[in-house]
């Protein structure tokens, strides 16, 4: 079982904030998810397309230049990171899936994870996720080796098959649609569960049972203490099978 801080450990801090992923690996989280959008050309952490709710502003993240972002408040004094700037401060302490929010930077992102492989970060510890397919369809033709997740929130049989078509590293779905069938399917595909987002001690301890490989959660403390897991790297744990 692998512990996934989501937006990194949005129960104890301002989610999608430095103080957030700090939080997280302090808290002993295996891996911290984040949200990846863009504005003025640089990749930007932040989840809504809008500002409202996790800053002091107002309006579309669009309308925003990165200075103005940068400016707002993001809760306890903590402004919006870039990419660059989380993955400085985590500095491969955990694993980091980026899931793509904004339209059409798959390639960035790509770039982003080739910039700081280059920089000693191995792509095993990387996961690229989205909701939006088309962008992972990218992701995977620029880069076949990259690790993906098909994230999922409706139907589970869409997405396991563009998960099959991607050889995608896991399916993602909302924890109300995962049960044994659907862990027994992914894991014989050669693929992991990952359930988003389960904070509730009866769910964790659900999904545990059930054998989901990871819990994304806004409270790393209360999974590790159900499921403490043993010497798991800070790399993402290598599939059933053959696939990427």
């Amino acid at each position: 079982m692998q512990c996934i801080g989501h937006r990194g450990a949005r129960g104890h801090a301002p989610e999608n904030t430095l103080a957030s992923f700090t939080a997280a690996i302090e808290l002993g989280a295996h891996a911290i998810e984040l949200d990846v959008q863009e504005t003025d050309g640089r990749l930007v952490v932040i989840h809504d397309d809008s500002v409202d709710r996790t800053t002091n502003g107002v309006g579309p993240l669009g309308d925003f230049s990165y200075d103005e972002l940068r400016a707002l408040d993001a809760g306890d004094g903590q402004s919006v990171p870039t990419l660059d700037e989380v993955l400085q401060c985590i500095d491969r302490r955990l694993a980091v899936n980026i899931e793509i929010k904004g339209a059409a930077i798959a390639d960035r992102v790509v770039d982003a994870v080739g910039r700081w492989g280059r920089r000693g970060w191995p792509l095993q510890e990387f996961l690229v996720s989205s909701f939006d397919h088309a962008q992972l369809v990218q992701a995977r033709e620029l880069n076949p080796d990259l690790l993906l997740g098909v994230l999922v929130d409706e139907s589970v049989d869409e997405g396991m098959r563009v998960a099959r078509e991607l050889k995608a590293y896991a399916l993602i779905p909302a924890r109300e649609l995962v049960d044994t069938e659907v862990v027994r399917i992914a894991h014989e595909e050669g693929m992991r569960l990952l359930a988003f987002t389960v904070n509730e001690p009866k769910e964790i301890e659900k999904l545990g049972t059930l054998g989901v490989d990871g819990l994304i959660t806004d409270y790393p403390d209360r999974v590790l203490n159900r499921w403490p897991g043993v010497d798991i790297s800070r790399a993402w744990t290598p599939p059933a099978s053959g696939n990427p």
